[in-house]
């Protein structure tokens, strides 16, 4: 994944107004942790808060998680 990618949040995939979609906007690697990436909602759900993005591990994208590569 590289900054750029186009992301969906699975459990939104079937709303009307942008099918939980985001980008990837930066990428890290920790030597320990391993890569994260920071995506950026086309449609921020928690905008109240002014989060505009948010961090997220490989654990997010794997068969459990709630990210998906589009």
């Amino acid at each position: 994944m590289k900054v750029g990618d186009l992301v969906c949040w699975t459990p939104h995939k079937d709303w009307s107004n942008n099918g939980g979609l985001g980008t990837i906007v930066e990428t890290k690697n920790d030597p320990l942790l391993g890569w994260s990436y920071k995506i950026m909602w086309h449609v921020d759900i928690e905008s109240g808060d002014n989060r505009f993005s948010t961090w997220y591990e490989p654990v997010d994208f794997d068969d459990e998680g709630n990210v998906g590569i589009i």
